[in-house]
């Protein structure tokens, strides 16, 4: 099979297709297109397409073949690291591709671009929800899906890419293409949390459940890390919260400080949802309520939108604008401890000194992956008895200290490889330069199938290069 190294040298767009959006090549657009929330990696592409349709995303694919260059689908630009950015290529703005609809009783219909808040409304009108969202609803469905979909509901649900039904993919070749767990089901396994190396999602089937009628939030701090994740994990265990997830806290003195969010959710009589009516069940019922720093009883969709303050704080402070060098790790339970304790537990690692007031620095909470039928989740995992655990480090820098930018990235570099070498596995959105072997290591028994994938579907090699994962046909 060919590689994109192999193809003949770029060549201009001169016979470029018409397209129902537009391929722009102002300056602004290719500025836009060489950011993301990172700020960190800046790849200016050719030329940037705001796809209207998915007949324009099967065009433009044609076209970066035609070209002889890259291309990559960029959604909300939550990457970190250039992930969706493409050197002297084509970028796809999915944005407008944000159609929802095809409720049903048990699943929801969504287009790439579309923001999960887009996905919560519309499933909300039929009084359902997806099981599992992001911390941040302003990401798009095919951004996540691409990655995998972590959030605090992951205990219970697996991630996102574990409750899709069906997609609709645009294949290296330029092939639209229809995969499920029954129909052509390498494709569909190979594209969820596939980082776009083998097509580009463009509609989803989602899976969703009862929508809950109210939240019961808490949020309970602890002053040790060690009780912490006892807490997390014996409620992780039993049947718990719906919702749950740990904090870390830094202020400027180093003092540390750890919390657990939780909230149960209570459900209309009328549901057919396991924990109806009207209250959780177990022993975690109330658990949101109870002794706590907060606790409070909220809609649902204003806890889906409990990151939305603060994001707009961030915006008005000028933070978001700023260097974000974010890194997530999957750690086995055996040594999440050893893990967390060396970057959450002693001196302020670099990038994470908080102001006077205390700031969240990084997550860490307890995830089982896995679809509900027992099938494994299609991304890496580590391996061991017990929950999966997501260790996040937040780590910040400014823009006018490249060189601290740069620390920054480093210090994430010798996080990740401790994580590795206690038994961990990445989240491959990182802001951390990866090389080819660390890549292979990450797959491992995956490789060879994820290679052969690329080569049947991408054999050009030209889809979604901001990873930088290598081809073995190359």
């Amino acid at each position: 099979m060919r590689a994109y190294a192999a193809l003949r040298p770029p060549a201009p767009p001169a016979a470029a297709p018409s397209f129902d959006g537009v391929l722009t090549r102002d300056d602004a657009s290719l500025r836009w297109a060489a950011d993301d929330f990172g700020h960190l990696v800046h790849h200016r592409p050719r030329a940037v397409l705001r796809a209207a349709s998915v007949t324009d995303v099967v065009r433009v694919v044609r076209l970066a073949l035609d070209m002889g260059c890259t291309l990559t689908a960029r959604g909300r630009g939550h990457s970190v690291y250039g992930q969706a950015q493409a050197a002297d290529g084509l970028v796809v703005d999915m944005s407008r591709l944000n159609r929802v609809d095809g409720v049903t009783a048990n699943t929801i219909r969504a287009q790439a671009g579309a923001r999960w808040a887009d996905v919560v409304d519309a499933a909300l009108g039929r009084s359902r929800a997806v099981p599992v969202l992001t911390d941040v609803v302003d990401t798009s469905v095919g951004g996540t899906l691409s990655v995998g979909g972590i959030g605090g509901a992951s205990h219970r649900h697996g991630l996102q890419i574990d409750n899709v039904e069906e997609l609709s993919v645009v294949t290296g070749t330029g092939q639209l293409l229809t995969c499920s767990p029954t129909r052509d089901r390498s494709l569909f396994h190979g594209v969820l949390g596939g980082l776009g190396q083998c097509g580009l999602i463009v509609d989803a089937t989602l899976r969703t459940v009862p929508a809950p009628r109210r939240v019961h939030y808490g949020l309970r701090t602890h002053h040790s890390l060690d009780d912490c994740l006892a807490v997390l994990r014996q409620l992780a265990a039993d049947d718990g919260p719906d919702f749950l997830q740990g904090h870390v806290l830094l202020a400027a003195s180093d003092r540390w400080q750890y919390a657990v969010e939780t909230a149960v959710y209570e459900y209309d009589p009328r549901s057919d949802h396991d924990h109806a009516p009207g209250t959780a069940t177990g022993s975690a019922a109330g658990t949101g309520t109870r002794t706590g720093r907060q606790a409070e009883v909220r809609s649902y969709r204003d806890f889906v939108h409990r990151m939305a303050p603060a994001e707009a704080a961030a915006r008005a402070n000028g933070e978001w604008f700023q260097p974000h060098a974010w890194l997530t790790v999957l750690m086995p339970d055996a040594t999440v401890s050893t893990l967390a304790t060396s970057v959450f537990g002693g001196p302020a690692p670099l990038g994470l000194t908080g102001p006077a007031e205390l700031r969240l620095v990084g997550l860490l909470f307890p995830v089982r992956p896995g679809h509900a039928d027992g099938s494994p989740t299609p991304i890496p995992m580590p391996a061991g008895p017990g929950p999966v655990w997501v260790l996040s480090v937040l780590r910040g820098g400014r823009a006018d200290d490249p060189a601290g930018a740069a620390a920054l990235v480093e210090a994430n570099r010798a996080t990740r490889d401790a994580a590795v070498a206690l038994g961990g596995a990445v989240y491959p959105i990182n802001a951390v330069p990866t090389q080819p072997a660390c890549w292979r290591a990450h797959f491992g028994q995956q490789w060879p199938s994820r290679q052969a994938l690329r080569a049947r579907f991408d054999p050009a090699g030209i889809l979604t290069p901001g990873y930088g994962i290598p081809r073995d046909d190359a």
